[in-house]
């Protein structure tokens, strides 16, 4: 693909840019930014920061699509045949894009839309060359990484590793918030317990400071999240139907919707010290359901939501009560934001990630991805935003279609 003298070099630049794409996309130099952890919310933040790491993201973008044009004019035609995967993800993104039109901020809608083509960009390029198992076993160190910088950060920069607020004395680690540290520790889960060395000390290491990591965040979603990882990963291991196993994690899709109809139903009761408010999150919600029934085909264009709250932030506060700038759903996010039409894409894009890797190797790790995608997606907003879960998610997607490629190619190989 790549002329030999210079492919280990190319492979270098990639895992690093990709380290680099992944921290950006974590938060993860946001609290460098404030100079230190803040209380949560709008009205708590300050004076916009405009030194060098705001152009952080634009150099990575620009490097990126240097590192893509090289990709490409070394790319083989056979690879990029018009895949049905690879059409599906054009109107994906193309629909995206097209949102830009009917917008009520076109700016912001703009720019996301181009991070999310980059995540797309990028994770095919780097899986393409080096391979699905280099590409996961860099995500892996990146996530490695993040969990010692986290644990670096709690110790020895207190003043930015441990929460402010409301949420005052729980970790957040190299993060701006502690659920954005609860999805990391998640995804980590998920990586470490799908290498195969489990006799190793480090093996057992990781899964300990991990967990460590994630019950000081104290970031309930994530906590119930990777108890259902594990319950899953212990499916998996007793060889359970890959079909019942991807059934059941799309089912768990019903229940988040399910925690939003009884937040809107008035119905009163604790789950674990948890009302059926979730945190407040019923009043976000209905407001965000109010606001998709008045646009409901379109929506409002993509990653509208922040910029709502900056601009029409005393609405939202007579509303909920509070400013806030997330609506704390993926799902009723991507349907305030893309309307129905967008929202049926992004629930197909969500389910064939894991159909696609059901006859590769990686098919643990997308239906394990694919769980906590959707548990976050419950309580969070994590769908097509610029963040490291959505940029690992289009790995999965990518290493299923090259799986799948391959596959094909050694069929037609062996007919020959």
């Amino acid at each position: 693909m790549i002329c030999k003298s210079r492919s280990k070099l190319f492979k270098l630049l990639l895992t690093l840019f990709s380290f680099l794409g992944l921290f950006l996309s974590s938060s993860g130099f946001e609290v460098f930014k404030a100079g230190g952890a803040r209380p949560e919310n709008i009205e708590y933040s300050i004076e916009p920061y405009e030194g060098v790491l705001n152009y952080m993201t634009p150099l990575w973008v620009m490097l990126g699509i240097v590192l893509f044009i090289l990709f490409i004019c070394n790319l083989k035609f056979s690879v990029y045949r018009l895949n049905k995967f690879f059409l599906f993800l054009a109107l994906l993104v193309f629909y995206l894009f097209l949102s830009v039109s009917w917008s009520i901020y076109p700016k912001t809608s703009l720019n996301n839309a181009v991070l999310i083509l980059c995540f797309a960009l990028f994770s095919f390029m780097h899986v393409w060359v080096s391979g699905t198992r280099r590409a996961i076993m860099d995500i892996e160190h990146f996530l490695f990484f993040v969990v010692l910088l986290s644990y670096f950060m709690v110790f020895f920069m207190p003043t930015y590793g441990l929460a402010v607020g409301r949420h005052e004395g729980f970790w957040q680690g190299v993060f701006s918030h502690k659920n954005n540290l609860g999805v990391t520790c998640n995804m980590a889960l998920v990586f470490f317990l799908i290498n195969k060395n489990v006799c190793s000390i480090l093996y057992w290491s990781k899964l300990v400071l991990v967990f460590f990591l994630l019950i000081m965040s104290g970031s309930y979603t994530a906590i119930f999240t990777a108890f259902l990882i594990l319950f899953f990963f212990a499916a998996m291991k007793i060889k359970l139907s890959k079909n019942i196993i991807m059934f059941a994690v799309f089912s768990i899709l019903f229940f988040g919707f399910f925690a939003v109809f009884i937040s809107q139903s008035g119905l009163g009761f604790n789950i674990f010290g948890k009302g059926t408010d979730f945190s407040s999150r019923n009043l976000i919600w209905g407001f965000v359901i109010n606001r998709f029934l008045e646009r409901p085909i379109l929506g409002y264009g993509l990653a509208t939501f922040q910029e709502l709250a900056k601009q029409e932030h005393e609405i939202i506060r007579l509303y909920v009560g509070e400013v806030v700038n997330n609506t704390h759903n993926g799902f009723l996010d991507s349907l305030l934001n893309l309307g129905m039409i967008g929202f049926s894409l992004s629930l197909i894009f969500l389910f064939i990630t894991p159909y696609l890797n059901r006859t590769s190797g990686c098919f643990n790790v997308s239906v394990l991805m694919c769980l906590v995608f959707i548990v976050n997606n419950s309580f969070e907003s994590r769908f097509f935003v610029f963040g490291h879960l959505l940029y690992v998610y289009f790995y999965c997607f990518f290493i299923g279609v090259k799986s799948r490629i391959n596959k094909k190619k050694l069929q037609v190989d062996n007919n020959v």
